[in-house]
């Protein structure tokens, strides 16, 4: 389907008929100088008459363009233009966009508006914010997703922190190796601290097999790093959910293959998946790669059916302690 005027419209939520009320209101109008009216702008956008001539008389307002979410913009950028967006500017990546939109022919652009109704044309341009709520990279190339990286890296704590802002939270999942940092950084331990003054309930799957696990830490950190050992970090963690019982925790029998969040919110349309992925020989994980997704991502089942199989699958935290401890004990 072709990335038409409609569609850029649509896309970055912005108006493309009456006049704005003022000079820097999301309107499509505002992308443009003086000289064209909202009125001649609606033809374009219904493909009445041809955008062509209207290239010229482009002036991005920077005050629209602040408006509009940055990473939505790259994200559409590269999935239409088909180049990385390294070293260019927000109002660039606009510019460069609508001068693609206004470039198709008007029988076109008079096609996507006289069917905008239909559901294939909602769900082209859903996909582009829902994608790029997701933080999915579109390139094919892992190097220039690579490039883009410093957009797509939030820390699992802004993620919360950024879903408790904007929706009702039901319930959040946890799942990693072993979780130590949300134990000794008070940033992590004060959030913790907030989702229980909440009452979100939170399930959390950490590994089990200790001989795997300090083998996987040798290859995934700093040799003068100080760690805590599998069993002292499960040890923690049997302490943190013997004092707040609400805080579901069970021992996997297998190693994870990842890290993963799951805020899930009243409205399952909103819900969102956080993926960390590990990596031997890297002692940074803040430098590994991290996807985002929500609902509508074909791979959001897939997730969440594997956690609720390793869920099923793990034994309770108590029992795993007390079962362990008697035998290092012995």
């Amino acid at each position: 389907m072709k990335f038409t005027l409609y569609c850029f419209a649509k896309v970055f939520h912005l108006s493309y008929s009456g006049e704005p009320k003022y000079r820097n209101t999301l309107h499509l109008y505002n992308f443009f100088n003086e000289e064209i009216g909202c009125a001649a702008l609606a033809k374009v956008v219904s493909g009445q008459i041809s955008g062509d001539r209207w290239i010229k008389r482009m002036l991005i307002n920077p005050e629209v363009c602040e408006a509009i979410q940055d990473e939505l913009v790259c994200y559409v950028y590269r999935k239409i233009i088909q180049e990385s967006t390294k070293n260019l500017k927000k109002e660039q990546l606009l510019e460069s966009l609508l001068k693609h939109s206004l470039r198709i022919p008007k029988e076109t652009q008079r096609e996507i508006y006289a069917n905008r109704d239909k559901q294939k044309i909602i769900d082209y341009i859903n996909s582009f914010t829902q994608m790029a709520e997701m933080q999915f990279q579109s390139n094919e190339h892992f190097s220039q997703q690579n490039q883009e990286e410093h957009i797509f890296h939030v820390t699992a704590p802004d993620f919360i922190e950024e879903n408790l802002k904007k929706s009702k939270i039901a319930e959040i999942d946890f799942m990693f190796c072993k979780g130590t940092e949300w134990l000794r950084n008070d940033h992590r331990i004060l959030l913790l601290d907030e989702l229980r003054e909440k009452n979100i309930p939170c399930r959390m799957i950490i590994n089990s097999d200790l001989e795997v696990m300090e083998e996987m830490i040798k290859h995934m950190g700093h040799l003068d790093r100080a760690y805590t050992t599998a069993f002292q970090s499960i040890q923690n963690w049997y302490q943190y959910q013997k004092k707040y019982p609400s805080f579901r925790i069970k021992i996997s029998p297998l190693p994870l293959l990842h890290c993963y969040y799951h805020i899930k919110t009243e409205h399952a349309e909103n819900d969102m998946i956080r993926l960390h992925h590990y990596i031997y020989k890297n002692a940074y994980a803040r430098e590994n790669y991290v996807q985002r997704f929500n609902a509508a991502s074909p791979y959001y089942q897939l997730y969440t059916e594997e956690f609720e199989y390793l869920w099923n699958l793990s034994p309770d935290i108590e029992e795993y302690f007390l079962k362990n401890n008697s035998h290092k004990k012995q």
